[in-house]
């Protein structure tokens, strides 16, 4: 898979500026957010390239129609924020907080997300192309509707995570915790999986695995032992 990064200026370069200084419609570039604090934010149709985006804190926020481009996320809280048809293309994040984020119909390429929380997450109906997840807690996530190509979770926890009605192309968990997760039956035909997952793999598809039994003749004592 090859993973494009964000094609950002040197950030001394970035000029400052204030999160909540921005407006419906409007297309902000090459600026560093390090004012990222906004109750209830509420934006559509803005396109950020070229940007940063330093601890952001706006959860329970609302967005339709956003684009972000070439940009670099460090730590912040998108607790339960919602975000419709948000398109995300060569996006790096890391410890960022988003339980209970919600991207339906979202459109996300080339983005690498590190240590982020995105437990009982929505991607409901979005598109993931390119993607890699290193280390995220995706624990009850649901991805109803989602169709997915070329997408890694390294070392993720998907336990519990939901993969019903999409499409799952070069999907790789390899070295993630699968247990209890919920799939329909195509979802993981043709993914990549370690050896030391092949239990729950069986186990999420309804295989019992049992050690093998003994057969009658290794089981019955010899009757000329003695003799």
């Amino acid at each position: 898979m090859e993973l494009r990064g964000p094609q950002i200026p040197d950030v001394d370069t970035l000029t400052r500026s204030a999160l909540a200084a921005a407006r419906d419609g409007e297309y902000y570039s090459e600026l560093l957010f390090d004012e990222c604090h906004r109750e209830r934010l509420v934006l559509e149709r803005v396109t950020f390239a070229a940007v940063v985006f330093e601890n952001p804190d706006i959860r329970n926020a609302r967005g339709e129609a956003l684009h972000v481009e070439d940009a670099h996320v460090d730590g912040g809280d998108l607790a339960n924020a919602a975000f419709a048809e948000l398109a995300l293309t060569r996006v790096c994040g890391r410890r960022i907080r988003a339980t209970g984020l919600q991207l339906h119909g979202g459109k996300l390429r080339h983005v690498r997300l590190d240590r982020c929380r995105l437990d009982l997450a929505l991607f409901q109906d979005a598109r993931l192309a390119s993607c890699r997840f290193e280390a995220c807690d995706f624990r009850e996530a649901d991805f109803r509707g989602t169709e997915m190509e070329d997408v890694q979770f390294a070392r993720c926890d998907l336990r519990g995570a939901r993969f019903f009605g999409g499409r799952f192309r070069g999907l790789d968990l390899r070295g993630s915790q699968i247990t209890g997760l919920e799939v329909d039956g195509p979802a993981l035909k043709g993914a990549t999986v370690d050896p030391t997952q092949l239990i729950d793999v069986a186990r999420i598809h309804g295989v019992r695995v049992a050690p093998v039994e003994s057969s009658p003749q290794e089981s019955e004592p010899d009757a000329s032992a003695g003799s």
